[in-house]
């Protein structure tokens, strides 16, 4: 090929190359804004309680969620509403407690291995005129709390609630409860924990190693031409 082909072949490869920056920018800054939301429900169900609680230590790492700061004697454990007939699970039949003999002060937290944008859950229903103790729930980022919400209870019954924090970057949640002394539900009942983060559209990453690709092929052939 003489000087002057070689010459056009070049300025028509890098004017194609500038069109596909100029064209591709505004994509790309409009998919890298935005995210997708990745959402995990745990609902508690996929472990067979029916023979009695089951520690939720186990369960709840497999989510990388460990619990923390377990107050003695207690133990974080999942429940079958078959054998628990004071309340109603919202997803059939397991939910999460921690139930203590004599109903003294007590809590627990859940660290998150993965920081979220949002979490939730669902405190449900108390079928009886049976004594619930009051308990709080709060979510932290960091050593920060980012929300806090509260139940008195009491006598029941009383009708499932849902609960939602918003971060970014909730690092734990902790549950806590005054016990009651005498109540028979010693702290807050917990199913459908829903966790949310924001994680990139995989088009994002397509895209952006295309881009990458066909630029690296421009600048290859153009170098190779001159």
């Amino acid at each position: 090929m003489n000087t002057y082909l070689r010459t056009q072949t070049a300025s028509v490869r890098a004017r194609v190359f500038r069109n596909l920056i100029r064209l591709a920018g505004p994509l790309l800054f409009g998919i890298a804004g935005t995210a997708a939301a990745g959402t995990v429900v745990i609902d508690f169900d996929s472990v067979d309680a029916s023979a009695g609680p089951v520690d939720a230590t186990s369960y709840l790492d497999s989510y990388g969620i460990t619990l923390a700061n377990v107050s003695a004697p207690g133990t974080v454990l999942i429940y079958s509403d078959v054998n628990f007939p004071y309340v109603a699970a919202s997803s059939i039949p397991n939910f999460l407690l921690q139930q203590v003999g004599g109903a003294p002060p007590e809590s627990f937290t859940m660290d998150f291995s993965t920081p979220l944008d949002s979490l939730s859950f669902t405190r449900i229903a108390n079928t009886t005129p049976n004594l619930v103790a009051a308990w709080t729930a709060t979510a932290y980022s960091g050593s920060t709390a980012v929300g806090n919400y509260s139940e008195a209870m009491g006598e029941g019954p009383f009708t499932s609630a849902n609960y939602t924090f918003t971060g970014p970057d909730i690092t734990s949640l902790t549950i806590s409860a005054n016990g009651g002394g005498t109540a028979g539900i010693t702290s807050a009942t917990i199913d459908d924990l829903t966790l949310v983060t924001s994680v990139p559209e995989p088009a994002t990453d397509a895209v952006l190693v295309g881009v990458a690709t066909l630029g690296l092929a421009a600048v290859r052939r153009k170098r190779t031409v001159t």
